[in-house]
């Protein structure tokens, strides 16, 4: 009797402890989100910041970039199992730590967790190709049967000197990039990730068709 109460007391204290360690982790959490937060405001902000450049332009290039996924077999776990998947094991697991009304810890809520194998889309490899003409085209690739596109990317880009001497390098849309030669002066708002709109442009010659 006196060593059950021993293990009881002990079981308690630990469970309390438990109880606290969560809700110190609760605290840490709140304030991870609120960081997380307010850089996300910083970036957004951030990126709504655009200064003007006048570029002489030296060059052109391009970038275009296919990201391919592969089908593969992964263990995950979960509250629930998907219907796709194929159980391993499922056991009771604590799923939640509850408090009273007051803030104080009230014990654990147990679930069901499942251990489980499914196929999931992950990130394979880039087919990237370049150039330094106006005639951009994605490299040649072969898919497996387990493969798939997950998506494509385009990039145009300008290189010159601005009115500080400075060699800068910017992204453009297709359109204007298309009408930009060596020794155009540029009139350009930059953005802070380095995305430009040609406001305007003093043609060095007109290029040919």
């Amino acid at each position: 009797m006196i060593k059950s109460t021993i293990e009881d007391k002990a079981n308690t204290k630990y469970i309390l402890r438990l109880g606290e360690y969560d809700l110190k982790m609760c605290h840490v959490w709140r304030k991870v989100f609120v960081i997380l937060l307010a850089l996300m405001v910083l970036i957004a902000c951030t990126g709504c910041m655009t200064r003007e450049e006048t570029v002489t332009i030296t060059g052109i290039s391009w970038e275009y970039s296919v990201e391919i996924e592969k089908e593969v077999l992964c263990e995950e776990s979960g509250w629930s199992l998907p219907s796709e998947a194929e159980l391993i094991k499922k056991k009771r697991e604590i799923y939640k730590t509850k408090y009273d009304d007051e803030g104080n810890f009230d014990g654990y809520e147990y679930r069901t967790k499942y251990y489980y194998e499914i196929l999931r889309w992950k990130y394979e490899r880039t087919v990237t190709e370049t150039g330094e003409d106006y005639e951009p085209h994605f490299g040649e690739y072969t898919l497996a049967e387990n493969e798939r596109v997950d998506s494509e990317n385009k990039r145009h880009y300008i290189h010159g000197k601005n009115q500080d001497g400075e060699d800068v390098k910017y992204t453009v849309e297709k359109e204007s990039w298309l009408d930009v030669g060596v020794g155009d002066v540029l009139s350009l708002e930059v953005s802070f990730f380095g995305n430009a709109t040609i406001l305007s442009n003093k043609k060095a010659i007109e290029r040919p068709e």
